[in-house]
């Protein structure tokens, strides 16, 4: 691939325009500016084009073979080489490549934001660019929809920020465009919907051509979006009739009397039905399953790359486990799974041990837990697409088992006294005076676990070694049974000691039975607090059921309950318990395909999974769901689950997002299927933002101060504070910060990279960011108050922005642990479409649409005058 020129010249001009003053009192760095912005293979290669020149044909049959490839669009010079294999004349090349060039006589690129906020002004960046010899002139075209209109700037540039003239229909603006020269339009729009994906549709034409973009935009509620999840598990397999009936907390209108505040920001209410046979949830609504799909988040650590290899995994054996499996499918999930692998081997090393963050210490937790999952994906089916190969077990075994000590536990290394995950250290209440002690019972049975299911794959002195462990493990946690009183650490004992057939395995399952607990209609779960049930609204006799809120140790009893899960189909298969277990986790569920954290939902989907393979209902399924809304007069629709769209995703957005929502089900033949409804609404104020359960974990405080040129923002500082505030545990476990970042602002992962790298907290680990977020990753957060600052940058022109933005910590495997805080930017909210120059009408901005001074010549001067005498002379004579 070669440079391209005109991209380098594209992004000169957008860098250009980020000092609205045109001013020079800084010497900036146009080439570091162009080479570093958003990614430095986007400037030297296309990257984009997804090797659009490689085609492969079969020339058995008639020996031609013609192809349409879809060049991309830049202006470079390609050489295209052929080659062939034939088993008559071997392996054979062309002598000379053959030379194409992709440049097109006149061409239009489009920038702008993907995603904006209601009410927000955009302004879209047109690079038109004549590669021709003879000038050219554009007529550029911002088409007709109702989706979008037109900003308009009054004379002299005034204008406001949120009273701006807006004018749907067609639009025309003339651009000259000498010979060899680009012009850059700066396009002012503003969405016209309340929220959801529309096209804003540009073109422009030429005498050389036509050419017409269409820029993607999601529109999103102003202020801070609130998802609401409510998961429900129809069981038909003994009776024809199920009715269910589910409350929507969103009022029909926010305002509330005598008061200036809003319940919420009016046009951000969005809701949705999701419905699927069985209780594993929609397998593979995008392939492959990402973090961001199933749990809303970002992740770039170890432990989040284990966790997406796990749910594809697992959700492959769901599907092969219950006849369901398309080799299709599967084919394109594990292509993806060995990118997924490669990104979690990154932070491997050849001793045999894993580490989080590329400045973090090996983890004999983290280890485990990435060879546990590997061994999950190695199975013989599909070997010859993801294979992982048997050395990777035999060298983090042989390290796993340098640290177990003579007792039998296993002991974490000494860069973690303070755990990754808390559940892992665990915990021993002293009766007598109430003190905390903490014990390796999790850890040892966690590595246990992992052995075992280990021990199969490795060969030689290793596998006796392995084998020697895990009886020390197993006789270290049956003397530990007798004093064990915390319902996760029996969980995951009982599970360990089961596995491997321990001898005391029938005292832990006594053990585990005892401190189950239940809730509602006889729902069983294992936490160390009560879990209350979804709050049930009672009215004229009807039971509605409201949203699920986070509640303290969630994580941990969906993890607990999972390992009980398994035991109880180990022993017993599907019977009451279990079908209890499964509709308790289902009702905890705060997604369509995962539950609260990442090793929660990857435990409990193995278990969901083993309880699916073992009830066999795939067949049986005949369900028919009917659905209707108060809210709105004649809505009632009906979907329909059988063997056929057994895990097929069926999704039903409603109209009015208020009032309470009637579900009834009626089903022909027998079934289960697993029913979730998601209400999505936006606040502005924090009486009515997502709070967390009962218990305040962090302390967490947000500051903005902007870098003013000429009255507008370019830069925003944000300052962070956080703090720790429980005594037990002493500090957090690991914990992601995620920041809001105001609609056309944006930090490079690299420089928040250099961030970290530069010491400027002293347990950040890692950083990402995305478009609209930065994403912090600490190893924990200490009882200390502890800040760092990061630098933002305007690289899109917004005016109106929203006034308020959300800020979140949690902790990564825990996320019911959070504290979310609203942030005011105000000084963004007021600046106008001129102010941050999103519009060619703007007359003191750097391309402000004007004409060259006219220079006239003399000689036409003198034709002129001579003509208006001659006129006047005929004139006088007639």
């Amino acid at each position: 691939s070669t440079l391209h020129a005109d991209s380098l010249e594209y992004f000169t001009l957008s860098w250009l325009f980020s000092d609205e003053t045109d001013c020079i009192g800084e010497d900036y760095d146009q080439y570091e500016y162009r080479i570093m912005r958003i990614s430095r293979s986007d400037e030297l290669y296309d990257t984009g084009g997804d090797d659009w020149g490689w085609q492969e044909m079969n020339a058995e049959y008639g020996g031609e073979e013609y192809f349409t490839m879809n060049m991309p669009e830049v202006s470079d010079d390609w050489y295209f080489m052929g080659f062939c294999f034939s088993k008559y004349i071997g392996f054979t090349i062309i002598d000379i490549p053959i030379a194409f060039s992709s440049t097109r006589p006149f061409m239009m690129h489009v920038e702008g934001p993907s995603a904006c906020r209601r009410g927000e002004q955009l302004g879209l960046r047109l690079l038109l660019v004549n590669n021709e010899p003879y000038e050219m002139l554009a007529v550029v075209t911002l088409h007709d929809s109702p989706d979008y209109k037109f900003v308009h700037v009054e004379e002299n540039g005034i204008v406001s920020s949120f009273g701006a003239r807006l004018r749907g229909g067609s639009h025309q603006h003339l651009v000259y465009l000498p010979p060899f020269e680009q012009q850059h339009v700066d396009l002012p729009v503003a969405p016209a919907v309340e929220q959801g994906d529309i096209g804003i549709v540009i073109s422009a034409m030429t005498q050389a051509g036509k050419v017409e973009r269409i820029h993607r935009l999601t529109v999103l509620g102003e202020g801070a979006l609130v998802n609401k999840h409510t998961a429900v598990y129809l069981d038909l397999k003994n009776r024809a009739l199920v009715l269910q009936y589910f409350d929507i907390y969103v009022e029909e209108s926010p305002l509330v009397p005598y008061q200036n505040w809003r319940r919420y920001v009016f046009g951000s209410t969005s809701g949705e039905i999701t419905l699927t046979g069985d209780i594993i949830g929609p397998a593979f609504p995008s392939v492959p399953l990402k973090t961001s799909t199933v749990l809303g988040r970002e992740v770039k650590g170890t432990d989040g790359r284990i966790f997406e290899l796990a749910i594809n995994i697992w959700t492959l054996h769901y599907l092969r486990l219950t006849n369901q499996l398309q080799w299709n499918l599967a084919k394109q999930v594990l292509e993806d799974v060995n990118v997924i692998f490669a990104q979690t081997m990154k932070r491997y090393d050849k001793r045999g041990w894993f580490r989080n963050w590329d400045s973090s210490k090996p983890s004999i937790w983290l280890t485990a837990w990435a060879i546990r999952i590997f061994k999950h994906a190695s199975f013989q089916d599909w070997e010859n697409i993801f294979y992982i190969e048997p050395d990777i077990f035999s060298n983090c075994l042989k390290w796993i088992l340098a640290h177990q000590n003579d007792l039998g536990s296993f002991e974490e290394t000494p860069w973690y006294n303070n755990p990754l995950d808390w559940k892992m250290k665990g915990k021993k209440v002293n009766g007598a005076n109430d003190t905390v002690q903490y014990q390796n019972v999790s850890l040892t049975a966690h590595v246990l676990i992992t052995v075992q299911e280990v021990i199969q794959i490795v060969q030689g002195a290793i596998r006796t070694e392995a084998a020697k462990a895990s009886v020390k493990a197993i006789r270290f946690l049956e003397r530990q049974l007798h004093s064990m009183t915390d319902p996760f650490d029996i969980a995951i004992t009982t599970y360990a000691l089961t596995l491997c057939d321990g001898i005391d395995k029938e005292y832990a399952f006594k053990l585990l039975n005892s401190k189950s607990k239940q809730v509602g209609d006889g729902l069983i779960y294992w936490s160390r607090v009560p879990i209350p049930q979804n709050l049930i609204r009672m009215e004229n006799h009807r039971p509605f059921i409201s949203p699920r809120d986070y509640q303290t140790d969630d994580s941990l009893a969906v993890e607990a309950t999972s390992y009980a899960l398994m035991v109880y189909l180990m022993r017993e298969g599907v019977t009451y318990v279990p079908e209890k277990i499964v509709q308790w986790l289902t009702t905890v569920r705060m997604g369509s395909s995962a539950f609260i954290s990442t090793t929660d939902s990857a435990l409990a989907l193995q278990a969901l999974t083993e309880y699916a393979f073992r009830a066999r209902l795939k067949d049986i399924t005949d369900m028919t769901v009917t659905m209707e809304l108060p809210s709105t007069p004649g809505f009632r629709h009906t979907l329909h689950v059988d063997n056929t769209t057994f895990s097929e995703i069926q999704k039903l957005p409603f109209p009015n997002v208020w009032s309470h929502f009637l579900n009834i089900i009626r089903a022909k033949g027998s079934g289960q299927a697993l029913i979730r409804i998601k209400t999505i609404s936006s606040y502005n104020n924090e009486l009515f933002s997502v709070l967390p359960c009962s218990i305040k974990f962090d302390d967490l405080a947000c500051s903005e101060c902007f870098h003013i040129f000429a009255s507008t923002c370019v830069l925003s500082v944000i300052l962070l504070c956080i703090r720790w505030i429980l005594q037990d545990p002493p500090v957090s476990g690991s914990s992601v910060l995620e920041v809001e970042l105001p609609t056309g602002y944006n930090l490079l992962e690299s420089e928040a990279e250099q961030l970290v790298t530069s010491g400027i907290h002293p347990t950040l680990r890692d950083a990402r960011t995305v478009e609209g977020k930065t994403f912090w990753y600490f190893e924990y957060i200490t009882q200390e108050q502890t800040c760092f600052n990061h630098t933002v940058k305007r690289w899109f022109p917004v005016a109106n922005i929203s006034l308020v933005r959300q800020v979140m910590l949690y902790e990564t495997y825990a996320k019911e642990n959070f504290i979310m805080i609203l942030v005011n930017s105000t000084p963004l909210y007021i600046l106008n479409i001129c102010e941050v120059c999103g519009s060619y009408q703007c007359p003191y901005c750097p391309y402000y649409n004007k004409t060259d001074s006219f220079i006239p010549n003399i000689f036409l001067i003198v034709i002129v005058m001579a003509m208006l005498h001659i006129t006047s002379r005929n004139l006088h004579i007639t």
